[in-house]
């Protein structure tokens, strides 16, 4: 350890006995200088709980009490967050938990995978605001959110991939073998992976070895191929955003920027152009429909469309309208007096020098 500048630290060291299936539990210490390492039941490496059974149970209870307490503040605040930003607080703060090491749960039952599973359906829920009993399947195919068992699965397939494509690190390639025949056949080229020896592959193992290549031999041969084929030749290059950029991007638009003034724009336009009541901007339906367009538009109120808005679309209606009859001996020019609407309508026609209307 020394010539890794490491130093042991007994009284934080543990120790954890994993016997045969058959075998019982021995209770044994170590002594490490001056300390008595003794068994214990579980043990913790890099956020992952162990048991001395390695059924993850300990772990899972962990995940799922931190995914809760994560889920109950969250749920405090949603009633000042968008949809979205609810969005990536779960991902950013539920999902990656879910996520983290998944790939050691692989083949344990559904029981046991079930209050993970019962974590996910409580975050989308939360995400669209809704109460405890609601249906779960279409929140997670809107969110397009795998289920806790496909994600398990998924990992341990993109490891399967990597390894018969020999992308995989070392230690995985060792255990994960491209399938080889003993003589030239068809299935050479098929891209399948090597079972383990008959001794490891029984229907209730759980080792990676095993799985990765049963999984990925029982994909249809098309799927195989749609897989390699979409991979990109070379991976372009993502920055990696922020909890709080993100959350600063789903904020309110100033009302000097561009993208504020843009919008305004675009409403006094249509306002003008398809002359409805200026007051139209304060009805709760348009308020709806602007907010399910662009949350992060602040509508402001009809006093700035009918002072600032409309006038400044007036003037430059107007410039434009100048420009163009710039040079015109003569044009004609018919209105709508008649009518009794807020809006008059004005129609020029002139002919130009080539004689076009």
């Amino acid at each position: 350890m020394d010539n890794h500048h490491l130093k042991l630290n007994p009284g934080k060291t543990e120790m954890i006995f994993i016997p045969a299936p058959s075998s019982n539990l021995l209770d044994f210490s170590i002594s490490l200088g001056d300390t008595v390492v003794s068994s214990s039941p579980t043990a913790k490496n890099l956020g992952v709980v162990m048991d001395n059974r390695l059924s993850l149970s300990q772990n899972i209870t962990a995940v799922s009490r931190t995914c809760r307490f994560f889920l109950y503040n969250i749920r405090r605040i949603r009633p000042f967050l968008t949809t979205y930003a609810t969005q990536l607080l779960v991902q950013a703060m539920v999902l990656s938990r879910l996520d983290y090491c998944n790939s050691l749960l692989a083949g344990l039952p559904a029981s046991a995978i079930r209050p993970l599973q019962l974590i996910q359906n409580a975050a989308a829920r939360l995400v669209y605001n809704l109460p405890r009993h609601s249906h779960v399947t279409p929140l997670l195919t809107d969110l397009h959110w795998l289920p806790v068992m496909a994600r398990i699965k998924f990992k341990t397939l993109v490891l399967a991939y990597q390894a018969a494509k020999g992308s995989a690190p070392g230690y995985i390639q060792r255990i994960i073998r491209p399938y080889t025949p003993a003589r030239p056949l068809r299935s050479a080229t098929s891209g399948r992976l090597a079972p383990p020896p008959l001794r490891v592959c029984t229907s209730r193992s759980r080792l990676l070895s095993v799985l990765a290549p049963r999984w990925w031999n029982d994909l249809p041969v098309a799927s195989q191929i749609e897989a390699e084929e979409s991979r990109p030749a070379t991976r372009p290059k993502h920055s990696q955003s922020t909890l709080p950029t993100l959350l600063e991007q789903q904020g309110k638009y100033d009302a000097k920027s561009q993208e504020a003034k843009k919008i305004n724009r675009a409403v006094a336009e249509y306002l003008c152009i398809d002359q409805v009541p200026v007051y139209t901007v304060e009805k709760p339906g348009f308020h709806q429909l602007i907010q399910q367009l662009n949350p992060r538009y602040g509508l402001p109120s009809w006093n700035y469309f009918t002072y600032t808005e409309i006038p400044a679309l007036y003037n430059t209606t107007k410039q434009t309208i100048l420009e163009q009859l710039g040079g015109k001996p003569y044009f004609s020019c018919t209105t709508d007096l008649w009518t009794t609407s807020t809006f008059m309508a004005v129609t020029l026609q002139f002919i130009t020098e080539s004689w076009d209307m």
